[in-house]
């Protein structure tokens, strides 16, 4: 699997998570409810579900929905992932590596897993533990900028700070806007040219 993995095996789910996509939560919101009162044993409902519940910051609905998403479709890596964001942001950080720790295990290829397990471990200051995955990241994704951005930030926070500018102006090679690494090279005094 990769980041582009989202789109829902079946088609007819596709305008809901269009919908989360685009920023209508509304939307989105009351086509995945509709569709899991006619299709609760389909799992990507629920993962869809799950998404504008974690958009919307609402994580215990979340954590709920993707649930219920990984009890349909246990090998899914991505059921895994989506359930360790929601670990995440709850706070429960082992939890959260555990479910990561499912999904590469599952697929040792699917890149936002790495990305995501190494966020947790930067967010409890395990910058040398974080290093690797988010290198494994870029390893099997080089063009995403926010795991070029993370890396950067990572290691200005292990005090590498040449290594650090070079992540982040990759980081804007690939999204000239990305106004994270912007703020970031400005904090370190750095041009963004």
């Amino acid at each position: 699997m990769t980041w582009d993995d989202w789109v829902p095996r079946d088609p007819s789910l596709k305008p809901g998570f269009d919908l989360w996509r685009c920023g209508d939560l509304s939307g989105a919101s009351r086509f995945f409810e509709q569709a899991a009162a006619g299709r609760p044993d389909e799992p990507c409902v629920w993962r869809g579900l799950g998404s504008v519940r974690w958009t919307q910051r609402r994580f215990e609905d979340a954590r709920e929905a993707y649930g219920r998403a990984l009890a349909l479709d246990c090998w899914n890596p991505m059921n895994w992932a989506n359930l360790g964001l929601v670990y995440r942001d709850l706070g429960l950080r082992e939890q959260a590596v555990r479910a990561f720790e499912a999904a590469v295990a599952l697929d040792p290829h699917y890149e936002p897993a790495y990305n995501e397990w190494a966020n947790v471990l930067f967010d409890s200051g395990r910058f040398q533990d974080a290093l690797p995955l988010y290198r494994q990241a870029l390893a099997l994704n080089s063009r995403r900028a926010v795991v070029h951005h993370n890396l950067g930030v990572c290691l200005r926070m292990m005090g590498q700070t040449g290594a650090a500018v070079a992540s982040f102006h990759h980081a804007l090679k690939l999204d000239p806007g990305y106004g994270f690494t912007i703020r970031e090279l400005a904090q370190l005094g750095e041009s963004v040219v």
